[in-house]
């Protein structure tokens, strides 16, 4: 059962054979199938498909040779599409060539698959004219994770649309789109409500080019909402190199202070600062972690040690103040920093730099009354002025992060340290040092990496606690 297609077509212009509504494209010089009519099937096997439909084409390797499911009205049968030969070997049979432009000099019953477009041609002559004429078509561009005929889908996978792609079946948790009105990126993170719920991931333009690719440091990776992250953990100074530019999220924390000697104030915290969706465009950046103070001896002059600044590109976290020691002299101020350092005999609190850190705590202590110093700050909190006849002050408490995948708490101020039989200060949470007690209590050092305060001392010669080297940590989307 033959059919004339029309001369000359225009771009556009329909001609409906066996059920089929076929469109002309002038883009590709052929008649394509249209989705309405669901197209011809066409097989690949060394057997004849079972169960096939007019229009249906099967390809047998086995000869090279390609059939037609023919219905006369009489008897339904496979008939080879081109019995003569011509377009093939010299033992006859359709050509078949995939390509992403016609082949030249075809016969009728060739095979073109079009490889760009995922499209299938017969090529065809009625008589007439002979032309490719396509008896399957693309079914949609490929989406990510089953997302397939949504329009804009490109390359990467990632869907881009003004408002949110249209997911019913077919949807998976951790496909992109991304959002042209507003330039961000977002990611489905429930398919299972009627409404999908998209959230933003802050990813920027959605090519797939700028997702970053990177190096340096101690590299981990972690899933959260089937999302990949990748974390580059730098615990000391190092060089990230970007090759392929993007966005990180930062945490940067400074080396901590250390406490002071004889009643000395705890040390304060190193500078944190922590942000998302920063650029990086290709190139080498060089990592600074910041060094924690050391630790005071009792012998005067004994106030402790700044820390020392942690650098990222322009993001710097500034060292953690010094915890002051009891030799400085009465009404004296602790050192200043990221985290301000805690007094001791009367003084004042180091100050803190805002977003970064908290002033340290003041010494109600006197050369009559010498219970203790105050304690560091810390990244969210003041260090607590010592009670006086009581205690030493704690340091402050640090702040929580999940940039590695796992909350971790980091940059706790010192505790004070006290004149027996009063009570020490308690090193805040993060890793700050706990301050020492009598004649033989030293403080203690704030834990490696966290840039946390060092705790201060107890009486006499006993030495207070070093602050803790800060730490670089850089995460990014895979």
């Amino acid at each position: 059962m033959a059919t004339d297609f029309p001369n000359s077509p225009a771009n556009g212009a329909t001609h409906t054979f066996g059920g089929t509504v076929y469109t002309y494209s002038t883009s590709v010089g052929a008649w394509t199938a249209g989705s309405s009519a669901g197209g011809a099937s066409v097989t690949v096997s060394e057997t004849a498909p079972s169960s096939p439909a007019e229009g249906d084409l099967w390809f047998d390797p086995s000869v090279l040779k390609t059939f037609v499911y023919y219905n006369d009205g009489t008897a339904n049968q496979w008939v080879q599409n081109n019995p003569t030969g011509g377009g093939g070997s010299s033992g006859g049979g359709a050509s078949v060539t995939a390509s992403d432009t016609a082949p030249s000099s075809p016969s009728a019953g060739d095979l073109w698959y079009k490889s760009d477009t995922n499209a299938l041609y017969v090529y065809y002559n009625d008589g007439d004219s002979s032309q490719w004429v396509g008896v399957s078509g693309p079914t949609g561009a490929a989406g990510v994770d089953g997302v397939d005929g949504v329009d804009g889908v490109d390359a990467a996978g990632i869907t881009k649309s003004a408002s949110d792609p249209t997911i019913t079946t077919n949807g998976s948790v951790g496909d992109l789109w991304l959002n042209t009105t507003n330039g961000e990126m977002y990611a489905l993170t429930d398919a299972t409500s009627n409404d999908n719920v998209w959230t933003n991931i802050g990813e920027g333009t959605g090519n797939i080019s700028s997702i970053l690719v990177a190096s340096g440091g101690t590299e981990t990776t972690y899933t959260s909402n089937n999302i990949n992250y990748k974390v580059h953990t730098f615990t000391s100074s190092g060089t990230f190199t970007v090759s392929n530019s993007g966005e990180v999220d930062y945490l940067v924390i400074a080396g901590g202070g250390s406490g002071g000697a004889q009643h000395g104030g705890g040390g304060g915290a190193g500078g944190y600062r922590a942000g998302s969706n920063f650029s990086v465009p290709a190139g080498s950046y060089s990592i600074t972690v910041g060094a924690g103070g050391a630790f005071a001896t009792g012998a005067s002059p004994n106030s402790g040690s700044s820390g020392t600044n942690s650098v990222f590109s322009s993001i710097t976290s500034l060292g953690g103040g010094w915890g002051e020691g009891w030799s400085a002299g009465s009404g004296n101020t602790a050192g200043s920093g990221g985290s301000g350092g805690g007094a001791s005999l009367n003084g004042t609190g180091g100050a803190g730099t805002s977003g970064q850190g908290y002033a340290g705590g003041s010494s109600t202590s006197s050369s009559t009354f010498p219970n203790g110093g105050g304690g560091g700050g810390g990244s969210a909190g003041v260090g607590e002025d010592s009670i006086n006849l009581s205690r030493a002050g704690n340091g402050g408490s640090g702040t929580a992060s999940t940039i590695t995948g796992t909350s971790v708490t980091r940059a706790g101020g010192g505790g004070g340290g006290s004149h027996s039989p009063y009570a020490i200060g308690t090193g805040g949470s993060g890793g700050g040092g706990d301050g020492g007690i009598g004649n033989s209590g030293a403080g203690v050092a704030g834990v490696v990496n966290t840039g946390s305060g060092g705790g201060g001392s107890g009486s006499n010669a006993s030495n207070s606690g070093a602050g803790a080297s800060g730490i670089v940590i850089l995460r990014y989307i895979t």
